[in-house]
């Protein structure tokens, strides 16, 4: 019986960040916290939802990144929360901003 070994090379990306403003449906614009953000055009990033209704999160791509404000290939369909600095201590250690997640990977 033989092993086989495969490995994998590419470049990592930071995966997730928060939103740093809220924006209502039909933004295109989006702003993120940008600290050791390595994000580019072409990236596809998921919005997770920031209300109680589980569908209301979104499939996005990048058109334009710069200092931490992202456009978007089309306005998106709900509202989104977002603020400057961390939830935390409000809400007992929990950061309720909402998440961006990236999807692309470099493999």
């Amino acid at each position: 019986m033989s092993s086989a070994v495969v490995e994998f090379y590419g470049k990592p990306k930071k995966s997730m960040t928060r939103m740093t403003e809220s924006v209502n449906a039909g933004a295109t614009v989006i702003k993120v916290d940008a600290t050791d953000l390595d994000w580019v055009v072409g990236d596809k990033i998921f919005l997770a939802t920031s209300v109680i209704n589980n569908t209301h999160s979104e499939y996005r791509e990048i058109t334009a990144i710069a200092a931490g404000a992202i456009t978007l290939d089309k306005a998106l369909a709900y509202y989104h929360y977002g603020a400057a600095a961390s939830t935390g201590t409000t809400y007992n250690g929990v950061d309720i901003r909402n998440e961006v997640i990236m999807l692309t990977r470099n493999v």
